[in-house]
């Protein structure tokens, strides 16, 4: 059955009209020191009620097994991971197609266990964005889990275009 989405949002605050800071937010949601607690709240509210969150693992044979989680069911598997390492991920690069209002964002990062540390991962988030009631919502989001042992081709990650977090507002790509 389907939910409305806007019955479904108790804040709907400024801070998610943007791409800019939509992909800003989810990656300072789960962004902190070990132990520092994250801000589920927030993180939840990025996300529609049907969200699915879709993890690539890379067996040692090469062989892919995907993990499809609900934005509660992540919560729960993260927690205890957060809660004795600390993990920073920042977005290094993005690029985004937007057609009416869905927009698709590729959006590339690095993973350190210091804001200012080296990196330790790196990979891209594939996000499929709705437009409804005034912002945009993340419907899907999936990546591929990765380490520098085995990090994505260079020439993945040079195809996206360069980030700048200049703010927006309502729909569009960043900057506009």
């Amino acid at each position: 059955m389907p939910v409305p989405i806007a019955a479904s949002r108790a804040l709907q605050d400024e801070r998610t009209r943007a791409l800019d800071v939509l992909c800003g937010a989810l990656y300072a949601t789960i962004s902190g020191a070990a132990g520092h607690a994250r801000d589920w709240r927030r993180h939840n509210e990025l996300f529609v009620p049907s969200a699915r969150l879709t993890i690539v693992h890379r067996e040692p044979d090469g062989e892919r097994v995907l993990e499809s989680l609900t934005v509660p069911a992540y919560r729960a598997s993260r927690e205890s991971y957060f809660a004795t390492n600390a993990f920073f991920e920042s977005e290094v690069s993005r690029e985004v197609t937007v057609c009416g209002d869905i927009a698709h964002v590729f959006s590339a990062f690095v993973a350190r266990r210091t804001p200012d540390g080296e990196v330790c991962a790196q990979g891209v988030n594939s996000l499929q964005l709705l437009y409804a009631a005034g912002c945009w919502w993340i419907q899907s989001l999936m990546w591929e889990a990765t380490t520098l042992a085995y990090a994505l081709r260079t020439a993945d990650l040079v195809r996206l275009t360069p980030f700048t977090a200049t703010p927006s507002g309502g729909r569009g790509a960043p900057g506009k």
